[in-house]
């Protein structure tokens, strides 16, 4: 942590390597302030330079570029100030997703009209 620097830590209960890419888009609501999870980080040369205590390290990036496609934690921005304090429960809230345009929908639609007549027209025996 101390090579990123990063403002705020969270601790998941998940098992997903990343899940603050699954929160882009959406609201981290705490008691006390509000932010939205805007996009990934991508990670610069700056971690991997000798900092009070930590030597220069090139494998932090490589490790990050490997695992991670160069991005490591999100850019937020706060929609609601105030503080955040140790042992805050923080929720992710998506906003619900617009509907699809009408042309998308008329694709789908005709997709599976083709579908049904090809899955029916395979169940009736040829003469």
């Amino acid at each position: 942590m101390r090579r990123f620097r990063p403002n705020l830590v969270l601790d998941t209960d998940t098992e997903q390597e990343l899940p603050e890419n699954s929160w882009c888009g959406a609201e981290l609501e705490a008691p006390g302030a509000t932010l939205r999870a805007e996009i990934p980080t991508i990670r610069c040369v700056m971690p991997t330079r000798a900092q009070l205590e930590l030597e220069s390290d090139a494998d932090v990036l490589l490790t990050v570029a490997t695992r991670a496609e160069r991005c490591l934690g999100i850019y937020a921005t706060v929609v609601r100030t105030g503080t955040i304090a140790v042992g805050d429960e923080l929720r992710a809230r998506h906003p619900p997703l617009p509907p699809p345009p009408i042309a998308l929908v008329r694709a789908r639609a005709t997709t599976l009209k083709r579908g049904v007549l090809r899955a029916a027209g395979a169940l009736i025996p040829a003469e």
